[in-house]
């Protein structure tokens, strides 16, 4: 739908619209429009928007026809295969949460989670600090954990 809007409403405001604007615009900004040539410039801008809007058809069409061979009939659509090496990895790799109680985690012992030490890991450099991995997100839910886990301690 994104395309679509952007081959019709955006190109028709941006190359069409505005290219009479620019003629237009740009006409008096360089002093060359002035009340007494807005009779001869009005005719020149649509000229212009005429002839913006003539490739901007030709390029709907030749848009439109990409679009419909793009598109394949009902009976040429294909289902993804998914072989059973892949249905065993996902049972195996599955990542559901278990669902437990606010009573149930109160009981539970508390496991007490390692914070990995300074000189294992390598200085990043600047355009790495700024970065955001997966490494970084685990490390500061790891560290956030924790920091509940002292509060929740204390009172």
């Amino acid at each position: 739908m994104v395309r679509w809007y952007n081959a019709f409403i955006a190109k028709l405001i941006l190359e069409v619209a505005g290219a009479v604007g620019a003629v237009w615009g740009f006409s008096e900004i360089i002093w060359l429009r002035t009340s007494e040539t807005v009779s001869f410039w009005r005719p020149v801008s649509l000229g212009v928007g005429a002839i913006f809007a003539l490739r901007w058809v030709l390029y709907l069409m030749s848009f439109v026809e990409e679009e419909m061979q793009s598109v394949p009939s009902k009976s040429q659509v294909q289902e993804d295969e998914t072989r059973e090496e892949e249905v065993q990895d996902l049972e195996i790799n599955d990542l559901a949460l278990n669902e437990t109680s606010s009573t149930e985690l109160a009981e539970s012992p508390r496991k007490e989670v390692a914070s990995p030490s300074r000189h294992e890991m390598p200085t990043p450099s600047p355009t790495q600090a700024q970065q955001s991995t997966p490494l970084k997100r685990l490390k500061k839910q790891i560290s956030d954990i924790e920091q509940q886990g002292n509060t929740a301690d204390v009172t």
